[in-house]
């Protein structure tokens, strides 16, 4: 059988890809999924600021004193319930936290100390002091609070007697 001789055409010619021409193909690829994990990695870290509890082994240890500080301080059967409210012109939020005896008396001379957290990030928390106003009521101001949920934890203390309180909130405006 003969031998057919094909004549390709200049402009038909498919291209010639040498050995550099594959490696700056293939060198530039894998630059730019490099470029872009790096992109990726500064993104989380900086997106999250690292470890949200600190001492994360030693409250574990004190995990079961806080236990029987709950059981004791749910044995009081306090009734605890919080307001919180935006200040007009814009001038801040109040938090109005009231605390009742079993018999539904005012619970005076407590410390009270709290803390607003969103519940996705601990950088925004906000620690508080609330000042008695009244017996019972205590009050606190701070800044205006971004819309969202926060969460507000509240310990009280008076004597030997701890007493926690947490509230999931809800900041909304119009």
């Amino acid at each position: 059988m003969p031998k057919t001789m094909i004549n390709i055409d200049a402009n038909n010619q498919s291209p010639k890809y040498s050995g550099w021409r594959v490696a700056r193909w293939f060198i530039a690829f894998f630059g730019v999924m490099m470029v872009a994990n790096v992109i990726f990695l500064l993104q989380a870290l900086n997106s999250w600021p690292g470890v949200e509890t600190k001492a994360a082994y030693d409250k574990g240890l004190q995990y079961n004193e806080l236990i029987e500080k709950g059981a004791a301080a749910k044995a009081l059967n306090w009734d605890m319930t919080s307001n919180v409210y935006d200040l007009p012109g814009a001038n801040g939020t109040a938090i109005e936290f009231v605390v009742a005896d079993a018999n539904s008396l005012a619970v005076e001379g407590l410390t009270v100390v709290g803390k607003l957290e969103r519940p996705a990030s601990r950088s925004f928390d906000i620690s508080i002091t609330f000042k008695e106003t009244r017996p019972g009521f205590y009050y606190a101001q701070v800044n205006l609070l971004d819309v969202g949920q926060w969460d507000l934890r509240v310990l009280m203390i008076k004597e030997d007697i701890e007493n926690r309180y947490s509230e999931r909130l809800m900041v909304t405006r119009d």
